[in-house]
């Protein structure tokens, strides 16, 4: 009876922890907006899903290679909140100049005044006003993101995009030469979709089955054996 009990709980636990299992959901730096990241830090995302969405500046900056330090990049500059300043990788501060809403969301400007007797003036900023930064009020979920993104598992599950996903769109737009729908309205354009993907996995198929020397009955059968 102890043996039957102990089963149940273990399928129960099984079932809980699946149910609990995050989905991975990646997504390029399009979608990485400062209200679509404060967006999905709402619970009813944040116990469901892990996201993995870069924005633009650390997306060029993986794609280009750049690993030798950029001395003078935003993310060098030191926030000092007691005070509300950024301090420059010089020992200057850049103080508070004005802040205004782009979108929906509060942006934050600051600016140096010690610019032109700098000694890196030219190489940190040209503009004679000043080096100037510019936050929004969501920048500590990018710094987040980032250092997901900039750990083993982050890029390990971010990489995947460039094997799962990209291909496919590379295929239809480059190969396939759909760049734009021509029909309107959401449901027009789903059924325009579908017949893009069907044809796109139709290809795959006959790919698949010409290397493999195979008869699509022939695949079906073994496919059919294998189900049951």
């Amino acid at each position: 009876m102890n043996k039957i009990t102990d089963n149940k709980q273990e399928e129960y636990n099984d079932k809980q922890n699946n149910e609990k299992q995050k989905i991975n959901l990646t997504a390029d730096s399009g979608y990485s907006t400062s209200n679509n990241l404060a967006e999905l830090e709402k619970e009813k995302y944040k116990e469901r899903f892990e996201f993995y969405i870069p924005d633009a500046i650390y997306q060029n900056s993986k794609r280009n290679n750049s690993q030798k330090e950029i001395v003078f990049d935003k993310s060098k500059f030191i926030y000092h909140k007691d005070i509300d300043k950024f301090e420059c990788p010089n020992g200057k501060f850049l103080n508070f100049v004005k802040n205004f809403k782009k979108r929906g969301y509060w942006i934050f400007h600051y600016r140096c005044n010690f610019c032109r007797n700098c000694p890196y003036f030219g190489k940190c900023t040209r503009d004679k006003r000043g080096r100037t930064i510019s936050v929004s009020e969501h920048q500590p979920l990018i710094d987040k993101m980032r250092q997901k993104l900039s750990t083993k598992e982050g890029e390990k599950i971010y990489g995947k995009r460039k094997t799962i996903v990209e291909p496919v769109f590379g295929n239809m737009s480059h190969n396939l030469g759909f760049r734009e729908f021509l029909l309107r309205g959401i449901k027009k354009v789903r059924g325009e979709f579908s017949l893009m993907c069907n044809a796109h996995n139709l290809k795959k198929i006959t790919r698949f089955l010409k290397e493999q020397n195979l008869l699509l009955t022939e695949a079906l059968a073994k496919s059919s054996t294998y189900r049951n």
